[in-house]
């Protein structure tokens, strides 16, 4: 543009300005970008720093136990492992109904209930005993079906795991262990199936490692932002001792690892969306169990 003269409104001074403040535009940007990935590398370090599940969780072990590592995603059961099999025994079950009782051979449904609820006596948290007496069915020996009432443990371990009322317990914890036949092996009363029945309970359980023992919590995730006020519940412990071997491998997105027991049973499992560098602190956790790691 031109003043009246015809010359021009923006001399050379002013090109030089603009080209200032482009350049500081420019500068500003740069350091901005750079003030980013530092924020995003301090969140990264953050993110595998696993000192405050540690700092949370240690007060509840015994004195003198180490804690080696704290899980900051849920574990969860992989319900699609095995999906092929199981899809061509559900289809020949569809021509015999008695299938299903007959492979969980179910010949005692009120000490199978029991044996399953004993491992988790010891977790008060869990087992609150609830102020009323309720009564639930149960399957009697010659297949019938009568409501009987349930002793205080019983019921709080069926609100526990969302088990019906109107259906036998024996025969949802018969449902649960076919239904996962081909992520676990074993009774629900071992390790395993302990193990299987917590993750099926709740996705955002935490595994902890101690020197000594392999640990089950209830605890939220990290908070974002603000004060920490996590109180994790400590609902199931094993001595190490009893774990016989620890396999995992690499997936495009998780890391799924099988833990087998000295009993016999295993169950396949995975750590939430584990990163490479979470599941480097877990191997190492446990870098005296046999088992495949990956390479990382």
């Amino acid at each position: 543009m031109t003043d009246g003269d015809g010359r021009g409104r923006f001399g050379l001074g002013d090109l030089g300005r603009w080209g200032g403040r482009l350049g500081g535009a420019a500068v500003s940007g740069v350091r901005k970008v750079r003030d980013t990935v530092t924020d995003i590398r301090e969140d990264f370090r953050r993110a595998l720093d696993n000192q405050p599940e540690i700092d949370l969780v240690q007060p509840l072990l015994m004195p003198g136990e180490h804690l080696r590592y704290v899980a900051r995603q849920g574990a969860r059961v992989d319900q699609f492992y095995g999906a092929n099999q199981k899809l061509a025994d559900d289809i020949a079950e569809i021509l015999d109904p008695r299938a299903l009782l007959g492979l969980l051979n179910v010949l005692n449904p009120v000490v199978w209930v029991e044996a399953v609820i004993t491992p988790f006596r010891i977790a008060g948290a869990l087992l609150a005993a609830p102020a009323v007496a309720v009564e639930a069915a149960v399957r009697t020996a010659d297949g019938r079906v009568v409501h009987q009432p349930l002793t205080p443990e019983q019921e709080a371990f069926r609100v526990a795991f969302g088990l019906r009322r109107d259906v036998p317990l024996a025969d949802q914890l018969a449902e649960i262990a076919y239904e996962y036949r081909y992520t676990f092996a074993g009774g629900l009363q071992s390790p395993a199936g302990v193990l299987l029945l917590l993750m099926r309970r709740n996705d955002r359980l935490k595994l902890a490692i101690s020197d000594t023992h392999l640990h089950a919590l209830e605890m939220p995730d990290r908070p974002l932002d603000g004060p920490d006020e996590r109180r994790p519940v400590l609902l199931w412990s094993l001595d190490r001792r009893h774990i016989t071997r620890v396999d995992s491998r690499k997936t495009t997105l998780t890391f799924p690892v099988v833990i087998a027991f000295d009993d016999g049973s295993w169950l396949r499992f995975l750590s939430g969306d584990m990163q490479a560098g979470e599941h480097k602190q877990f191997v190492e956790a446990i870098r005296e169990i046999p088992g495949t790691r990956p390479s990382l």
